[in-house]
């Protein structure tokens, strides 16, 4: 009896022995069991550019992506990209918002529409193995949009709130009030509509946007986790609107002062003078200076003195609390670059002319071999663990199959990042430090100095 005991008890242990032996096996085989595989970018015959990254994520995320942005507005336009970006999960010509919610929600998936100042963006995410059905709902939105009077009627309260949630935070409120200041129009325009055009926007008027807009030329469909013969092939005979003469406007930096006050208990101040585009030489200079100057902490409640020339300035005028750092937005054809600061009204003026005189000093003395070696590693660092998120990944490969047509791989970036020079960055520096400053304030603005007497 013992002795059929022990040989029931040792089967199962010999199978596990076993089958551990064989795992051994397996993983001392150098071939990977699933090869790796880059960017791919293919220009369609119907004029669609397609992108993709096979990464092998269980979860497939695809965009459809348009040039049709903020910047895109006419005058009588203002803020449609704002409309438009509300309305993107009802109706089309084909599927009723109720039967696209159902399919969206069937599928598992998720849908969402995000505009930029260049870019109005849908992005649909499903399992891998449901891609195909999630294809369909993203083609009808785009070429088959409906724009229902009553729908255009019904989303008014979903605009007025996003205006609500913009003045309740005085952060994003700031951002959108730099870019007016300094271009004015194009980039200048805000990612929301004004009050007033709230409930002014006609169906007629919507689609004859979308058809100017949205043109093959100008379409870019863009997936990571997905195979790229797979959505070639899907994407072959997709028609979309027919090709217009679109000109988009160059930004143009003018540079001026814009002040807000609002009832909250701290002020908001950005200062910036123009930056590099996303296309010059000096983009990746300008954001290893970003880092020297102080991106932020990079620990948790602490206050960044150590590294950020910017916070180290500021806390020898002041020893109440502040937060600093560095201000960088890249675009196509201009950019932003300066620094953004919070402090209690009383000290908002020490802390300006404290971030004003370092700024001026990067002119005279620039940086250190120490501080261009850590401002690259941490821009390094930044970037790699950013696109470890698949939806960062997504929004990189966007940018650059529509702006470049290319992909720059990490590594890649990472080498072009070592090679910057401390001379590069010395010049960089000159050359934003003597541009001409924009200013915007948001917040309690009874200390906040203007900008020409911070200029003195």
């Amino acid at each position: 009896m013992a002795s059929r005991m022990s040989k029931w008890l040792l089967r199962p242990l010999k199978g596990r022995a076993y089958a551990t032996q064989t795992g051994t096996q397996v993983r001392t085989d150098s071939k990977p069991l699933i090869p790796s595989q880059g960017a791919k970018i293919t220009q369609l015959p119907n004029g669609i550019l397609v992108a993709s990254l096979e990464n092998y994520s269980p979860i497939t995320r695809i965009a459809a992506v348009t040039l049709a942005g903020s910047r895109c507005e006419t005058p009588q336009d203002i803020g449609i990209t704002h409309c438009i970006r509300v309305l993107a999960g009802l109706s089309t010509k084909r599927v009723s918002s109720f039967g696209l919610t159902r399919s969206v929600m069937q599928m598992g998936g998720s849908f969402s529409c995000t505009t930029s100042r260049e870019f109005m963006q849908y992005t649909i995410q499903c399992q891998r193995d449901n891609v195909q059905e999630a294809l369909e709902p993203l083609v009808n939105i785009m070429t088959k949009p409906a724009f229902k009077p009553w729908e255009v009627r019904d989303i008014q309260p979903h605009m007025e709130v996003d205006l609500a949630i913009l003045k309740a935070q005085p952060e994003n409120h700031l951002m959108e009030l730099v870019h007016e200041a300094a271009f004015r129009d194009t980039l200048g325009q805000s990612l929301y509509a004004p009050a007033f055009k709230i409930g002014k926007y006609n169906p007629e008027q919507l689609m004859s946007f979308v058809h100017n807009q949205y043109t093959a030329g100008r379409i870019a469909v863009v997936g990571v986790g997905v195979d790229h013969d797979f959505l070639t092939h899907k994407l072959m005979r997709l028609k979309f609107f027919d090709a217009s003469h679109v000109e988009t406007k160059k930004a143009v930096f003018h540079g001026g002062e814009l002040r807000v006050s609002t009832p909250v208990d701290l002020t908001y101040v950005a200062v910036a003078t123009e930056g590099p585009s996303l296309n010059s030489k000096e983009y990746l200079a300008a954001g290893v200076l970003q880092m020297i100057l102080g991106s932020g902490p990079f620990l948790k409640y602490s206050s960044n003195i150590t590294c950020s020339k910017l916070a180290r300035a500021v806390s020898k005028v002041t020893d109440q609390p502040f937060a600093i750092s560095g201000l960088n937005a890249s675009y196509s054809d201009s950019g932003l670059f300066g620094f953004v600061a919070i402090s209690q009204p009383e000290d908002m003026e020490k802390v300006l002319r404290g971030a004003f005189k370092e700024m001026a000093g990067l002119s005279k003395t620039g940086v250190s071999d120490e501080e261009v070696q850590r401002g690259k590693n941490q821009l390094k660092s930044s970037i790699l663990m950013s696109l470890e998120d698949g939806n960062n990944l997504l929004t990189d490969l966007v940018g650059q199959s529509l702006l470049y047509k290319k992909f720059v791989s990490p590594e890649e970036l990472s080498r072009n990042i070592d090679d910057i020079s401390k001379n590069d960055i010395n010049n960089v520096a000159k050359k934003i430090v003597t541009g001409k400053p924009a200013m915007a304030a948001v917040g309690d603005l009874s200390n906040t100095p203007y900008l020409d007497e911070l200029r003195k």
